[in-house]
């Protein structure tokens, strides 16, 4: 989890590995695991690596927080369970979701289409599913591949 020097207790890093739903570490002891390869540690999934960073932003007190396809490597189930706990965990800080799978759109507020660098659209779900251009477009390709 970082430096756990700076985290008051270890009930607050089980709430935040729970909250991630990152149940590898479950029994107290096992918090004190070294983890990465680099460093003679375990090893972990791509999922799993993106959970303990979810687990790490819950323990953060930033005010923004910058999710960059942060479910990429998770099973539709557990990405569901991600968003949702994305959403609680962001409350009244500024967070900024950087992903090509747009079922976590209709979630936020605002969208920024970026193509080649720059923003090209801008606005709600609805206000860029009227303008239909490339929002739109990526929207409705997504969109078939769930329907017949």
């Amino acid at each position: 989890m970082g430096d756990k020097r700076k985290i008051a207790d270890n009930i607050q890093i089980e709430k935040a590995l729970q909250k991630a739903m990152f149940d590898k570490f479950k029994e107290m002891e096992q918090l004190e695991t070294l983890i990465g390869p680099e460093f003679g540690g375990q090893d972990l999934s791509g999922g799993e690596w993106q959970k303990l960073a979810v687990s790490r932003a819950y323990l953060s007190e930033g005010g923004i927080l910058i999710y960059d396809e942060a479910t990429s490597a998770m099973d539709p189930e557990s990405e569901l369970k991600a968003f949702q706990s994305f959403i609680e965990l962001s409350g009244k800080k500024t967070a900024i979701f950087v992903t090509h799978r747009l079922s976590m759109t209709k979630y936020v507020d605002k969208i920024a289409v970026v193509e080649n660098g720059k923003i090209v659209e801008y606005g709600t779900q609805k206000e860029l599913l009227d303008l239909n251009k490339k929002y739109a477009s990526m929207y409705r390709a997504q969109l078939s591949l769930y329907s017949d």
